[in-house]
C-alpha cells in the first residue's frame, strides 16, 4: 500500500489552499494563462485576482471545454532555428548538432537543446493524444495552463465527482499531462491526488508517488500511443487504490491507550542520570528511573498538542480511534504545528517534493502496527 498524507476535501480545503499561495509567476500570468474547472466544486484557485483577468474569466463551473484549452493557451507552435555563433571576423557561422526550441508567433527562444531533439507541441500531445481519454463521458479537463514564458505547459483531466469512501473520506483521482519545451523536462502523464493551479502545485503533483510514463524528446518517443490510451484505466484504478488504502486504514482500530502508546514512542523522554562510583572506585554514569527535566520539557508539549489533536481537532475526529485517524494527527501535528512558522511554507514544500511526507506516513504507521501488536 503507497502512503501518502490523505487531504480530505470537507475538512481540508482551506489548510491546502495555505500551502500553495507561492508562485514564481505574476498575479497577471497566472490569471490569464491558466484555465481552472469544476470551480463550483472546488472554489477558485488561490491566486484568483479579478483585477487582473484578462478579457475572458480563467475560471469554468464545470470541465473546461477541450477548444478553450486550444483557442486561449496552446494556439502557438514551437519551432526549431538554427543556432550561430559570431566569429572574430564579425561573420556568423551556424553551431553544429544544435537546434534553438522558439515560439513561433513572439520569437522568445525557449532553450537551446541537441539538434536529435524532437518536440512534442502542447496541442498534440496535451489534447490531441488525451483526446481519446477526454472522449470518455466521466473524464473532463480539471485545469491547464502555461508556466515560465509558455516554456511549459500542462493538462489535467479527473472524474466529474468526488470519490467518498465508507467513512466519508473525499477524494479526487486525476490524470495529469505536462511537457515543456526548453529541454528541461520530458513529457509524463501521472496519475495524482494534487489539484494543479500554478508552478508549485504542478511540482508537487510531480513529486506524488504514483504511476506515470514518461516518453523523451527524441526519435519516435510518442510514436506508441498503446500506453497513453491505458491511461485512462490509470485514473480509475487510482481511485480503486486509493479506496483500498482508507478502506483499510479506517478499519484498522485503533483504541486511546494505543494512541497514547504511540505518541510516547513517537516523542521519548530520556531518563535522567547520574555520575557514581563502581566498585573500583572508577567514575561511572548511571541511568535512574526518573525523567530528564530537560527532555520532558521538550517532549510533552509535543506530547500533549498530539493528544489534543485525536480528542478535538475537526482534521481528526471524523476518523478518531482508527488508523486513518491516527494519519491524520500526526500529519497536522507534522505539517502545521512542528518546528518555527518562520520556514514553515518552504519546509513543508520540500517535504512534499521529496517524498519525507510519505516516509513520515509509512513510519508512523509501522510504529502502530507495533504498538497494536
Amino acid at each position: 500500500m503507497v502512503m501518502m498524507f490523505f487531504y480530505n476535501q470537507k475538512t481540508y480545503g482551506s489548510e491546502r489552499i495555505q500551502v500553495t499561495i507561492m508562485s514564481a509567476e505574476t498575479s497577471k500570468w497566472l490569471n490569464t494563462m491558466t484555465l481552472i474547472g469544476n470551480v463550483l466544486k472546488r472554489g477558485k484557485a488561490w491566486h484568483w485576482r479579478a483585477e487582473d483577468q484578462g478579457d475572458e474569466p480563467n475560471s469554468y463551473d464545470g470541465f473546461i471545454p477541450v477548444e478553450d484549452v486550444r483557442r486561449r493557451l496552446f494556439n502557438f507552435e514551437a519551432v526549431s532555428r538554427p543556432v550561430f555563433q559570431k566569429t572574430e571576423d564579425g561573420t556568423f557561422s551556424q553551431i553544429e548538432n544544435t537546434q534553438a526550441i522558439v515560439h513561433a508567433k513572439d520569437g522568445n527562444v525557449f532553450g537551446v537543446v541537441s539538434d536529435r531533439y524532437q518536440i512534442h507541441q502542447y496541442s498534440e500531445v496535451l489534447l490531441d493524444n488525451l483526446n481519446q481519454i477526454i472522449d470518455s463521458s466521466e473524464l473532463g479537463i480539471d485545469s491547464a495552463g502555461l508556466l515560465t514564458k509558455s516554456a511549459r505547459g500542462w493538462v489535467q483531466i479527473s472524474v466529474p465527482d468526488s470519490v467518498t469512501s465508507s467513512a466519508g473520506f473525499e477524494f479526487r483521482p486525476t490524470l495529469l499531462a505536462t511537457t515543456s519545451h526548453d529541454g528541461k523536462n520530458q513529457t509524463i502523464i501521472k496519475r495524482v491526488m494534487q489539484a494543479v493551479v500554478c508552478d508549485n502545485t504542478l511540482a508537487m503533483a510531480l513529486g506524488e508517488q504514483g504511476q506515470q510514463i514518461k516518453f523523451r524528446h527524441s526519435g519516435n518517443s510518442m510514436g506508441d500511443l498503446t500506453s497513453v490510451r491505458n491511461a485512462l484505466d490509470i485514473v480509475f484504478k487510482t481511485s480503486d487504490d486509493m479506496l483500498e488504502a482508507l478502506e483499510k486504514l479506517s478499519a484498522w482500530a485503533v483504541t486511546d491507550n494505543q494512541f497514547t502508546s504511540l505518541v510516547t514512542d513517537l516523542f521519548p523522554i530520556n531518563l535522567a542520570e547520574i555520575i557514581t562510583t563502581d566498585e573500583a572506585g572508577k567514575m561511572i554514569t548511571v541511568k535512574t528511573s526518573t525523567p530528564d527535566t530537560r527532555s520532558a520539557g521538550k517532549q510533552n508539549p509535543k506530547r500533549d498538542l498530539l493528544e489534543a489533536l485525536w480528542r478535538d481537532d475537526a482534521r481528526v475526529t471524523p476518523w478518531k480511534n482508527t488508523a486513518l485517524g491516527v494519519v491524520q494527527a500526526t500529519t497536522t501535528f507534522h505539517q502545521h504545528f512542528s518546528g518555527g512558522d518562520k520556514n514553515r511554507y518552504n519546509r513543508n514544500y520540500s517535504r512534499l517534493l521529496s517524498n519525507q511526507q510519505a516516509d513520515y506516513d509509512k513510519m508512523v504507521l509501522e510504529r502502530l502496527t507495533e504498538v497494536c501488536a
